[in-house]
């Protein structure tokens, strides 16, 4: 590509995943909820990157990746149109925090940032960082280096990318601080942005004391500007730079030639004043890369800087092509949407628990927030997970890393609305089991995994034929808990279909068979004699002979009749402390019944393909939820969790509660439920809960108490 074109390459070796947390009022000490939060990729050279394309530039941005959450990350730059370059690092992204406090007309009371310490980098990272940039650089007119550098990266590794970018040609523009910009200096950068704190704090330990934070004056202004302009008229001249000093909400002092000049900040109340420094850069280098003068980029920059402040998004002056209104306040308030009660749809609306709400289940669990936070006790879901179909929902593509960062957002919000003592049940197969566990770890924590669960789909391959001779016929459970040290399966009861018996009748009640023979473990040899017949036989077991003598006496061993088998012991069913179990494999749930009884529930006409059994998610209830537990599922598509929560309850009398979510996915034109004339999954959803409602009804009979078998519909709305 020609340079002619003007693309920018900016640069940063430190990339972060930026939380926004907005707070009506924040109070030390007490547990605050937020009224409203993001979650964006940051940092200083992509929010430079970003504003560049919303500015209408071409620019590449390079960086280094790694861990679970990089797909996440790539597929966010995706949606900001940023065109990303990198290299895997083996290093996880960092977090930053931006906590908004008092939004009042439109203006933040506070604005606190909180920056993780990212991890180190692999060795090998710089130099395949390098290597890329080596790449890169003929293919641009203007070169951005911004912010630090993660651990791992060599003291030499920013100088000798400018002394690179110089030796190309290229235009150099330095947003960084400390060694890096001391050390780059001797290569002669167009120009250098420092903010006046970080630029103090590079230069000299004198002007530093000037300041007590981050650019505030602690002395007089006219006497610290004036030793801040020898100092960098002396530093421009001799490194043939120019130098711009920017000062959060007070004027941009700038170099240009042997003048020190000074330019007034646009005044405006900042929502969010976090990536306001980066949009100025992007400003600023906008304007340098088209030739403007340093008088015209310091302007733009600062108008940059100015849009940015008023959005909640850090590092960002529009939104959806649109300019940021005037009304700042009106702009964030026309963002929330709400739920909009549909009584004409629901069933029992007076006297239901039960909430079905059509729309987008993103936007759902924002909703939810107040309300059920920290309410919910079992949280289900079965994602679209099988990546050659492609996804309905709007932040979702075709690959592992779109799925993944559509996952991601949607588990961080179900997260908090479980209750302490909760869990989250995920559904999965093999295309992205090991990216959910991976995002689960980093959402739950890797010490809230519970278990692995499995389940058999069918019995065999049924005449199936495929290109590795195998067919699978099992599918996962991912289980989480909020907290591992309180959730607890309730279990099943072990019985008959345990392996507990009583054949014989023993009045002490059911038992089942426990050997006492260890062979080739080394353990003692000990004897035991068989009171009716004076058969000796002699084992090894890790018992003692006392122990075993009792058990004799107590008639707790059954003796075979001949020398070729082993005296084995009865534990009785009463002696356990734990009556109740649960294992990892849960059997067979077979698809094809399932959609037999779906079919069945609908006058044998086909309106749903591929629903979760039923009787599976109505176990799931069971072993973990007690009578007056919410029970919730995010992508409820045919409403399988609804028909089983309303199951359990009819059985055991509870009065467990559903929340259902899912979005108006249109039905296929040429499906059955279209032909029907059911126009979304949603639709078929709402009927499934109807009808499998009035079925429990007429099967509780006149006599039984009927559950909760009604919903409330909402839809979310502007």
């Amino acid at each position: 590509m020609n340079e002619s074109c003007g693309r920018l390459l900016s640069v940063n070796m430190n990339p972060t995943l930026q939380k926004t947390l907005c707070f009506n009022r924040l109070i030390p000490g007490e547990v605050n909820r937020t009224a409203a939060h993001r979650f964006d990729v940051a940092g200083k050279g992509l929010n430079t990157a970003r504003v560049l394309s919303q500015l209408g530039k071409e620019v590449v941005y390079l960086t280094q990746l790694g861990g679970a959450l990089r797909p996440v990350f790539l597929d966010l730059c995706k949606r900001d149109n940023i065109n990303v370059h990198w290299v895997e690092s083996g290093s996880v992204i960092r977090y930053c925090y931006t906590i908004i406090s008092g939004i009042e007309d439109g203006e933040a009371r506070t604005v606190t940032e909180l920056v993780e310490e990212g991890e180190p980098v692999a060795a090998g990272t710089e130099e395949r960082l390098f290597s890329a940039y080596t790449k890169l650089l003929p293919s641009v007119r203007t070169v951005i280096i911004c912010g630090t550098k993660a651990r791992g990266f060599s003291d030499t590794l920013i100088p000798e990318m400018v002394r690179l970018a110089r030796e190309y040609k290229k235009q150099i523009i330095l947003d960084i601080r400390g060694n890096d910009l001391k050390q780059s200096l001797q290569f002669m950068p167009d120009v250098i942005k420092p903010n006046l704190f970080e630029f103090t704090d590079t230069f000299t330990s004198e002007l530093e004391q000037c300041y007590k934070s981050m650019g505030e004056l602690s002395g007089d202004e006219e006497g610290v500007k004036e030793n801040v302009a020898s100092l960098a008229l002396e530093l421009a001249r001799k490194y043939a730079t120019k130098i711009v000093l920017s000062r959060g909400k007070n004027s941009v002092w700038y170099t240009e030639g042997n003048t020190f000049s000074e330019a007034a900040v646009e005044i405006v109340k900042p929502l969010n004043t976090t990536g306001c420094g980066d949009a100025f850069t992007a400003g600023l280098a906008a304007a340098i890369n088209e030739g403007l003068s340093l008088k015209k980029a310091v302007e733009l920059g600062i108008h940059c800087g100015s849009l940015n402040a008023g959005f909640i998004k850090p590092g960002t002056i529009c939104e959806n092509g649109k300019e940021l209104p005037d009304d700042k306040k009106e702009r964030y308030e026309s963002d929330k949407k709400t739920l909009v009660p549909c009584k004409e749809e629901s069933v029992d609306w007076e006297t239901t628990q039960n909430i079905y709400i059509e729309g987008e289940n993103l936007e759902a669990l924002m909703l939810m927030q107040e309300k059920y936070r920290e309410k919910i006790k079992m949280i289900y879901i079965d994602p679209p997970y099988n990546t050659g179909n492609k996804f309905v929902y709007n932040d979702s593509l075709l690959h592992h890393s779109a799925w993944c960062s559509m996952m991601y957002p949607r588990l961080m919000l179900a997260r908090d609305l479980l209750c302490d003592s909760g869990a989250i049940f995920i559904s999965i197969d093999d295309n992205e089991a090991a990216n959910l566990k991976k995002i689960c770890n980093e959402i739950f924590g890797e010490t809230n995994f519970v278990a692995c669960l499995n389940w058999n789909t069918k019995k065999a391959a049924q005449g199936m034929t495929t290109q590795n001779m195998i067919v699978c016929n099992h599918e996962y459970i991912l289980v989480y808990a909020k907290d591992s040290r309180l959730f607890k399966f309730i279990g099943i009861d072990r019985d008959k279909n345990n392996g507990f018996s009583n054949p014989d009748n023993d009045p002490r009640g059911l038992w089942k068979r426990q050997y006492l023979q260890r062979i080739g473990q080394g353990l003692p040899k000990r004897e035991l004699k068989d009171p009716d017949t004076g058969r000796v036989f002699v084992i090894e077991t890790p018992y003692t002979q006392e122990k075993i003598n009792r058990w004799i006496e107590e008639k707790r061993i059954i003796f075979p009749k001949n020398e070729t088998q082993y005296p084995v012991r009865k534990e009785f069913l009463r002696e356990y402390k734990n009556k109740q179990q649960l294992v990892t494999s849960l059997g067979l749930y077979a698809t094809k019944a399932t959609t037999e009884k779906l079919y069945s529930l609908f006058n044998n006409k086909k309106v749903f393909t591929n629903p979760k059994p039923e009787t599976l998610i109505a176990f799931l209830v069971r072993v973990t939820t007690s009578a007056n537990d919410i029970i919730m599922d995010f992508f409820s598509g045919s409403a399988t969790t609804a028909h089983a929560v309303m199951q359990v309850n009819a059985e055991d009398g509870g009065q467990r509660q559903f929340i259902m979510v899912q979005m108006p996915e249109a039905c296929a034109t040429d499906s059955e439920a279209a032909r029907l004339g059911y126009q979304t999954i949603s639709e078929i959803g709402k009927e499934r809960i109807r009808r499998a409602g009035k079925k429990i009804r007429e099967d509780t009979g006149a006599g039984g108490k009927t559950p909760d078998i009604g919903f409330r519909v909402y839809k979310i709305a502007e």
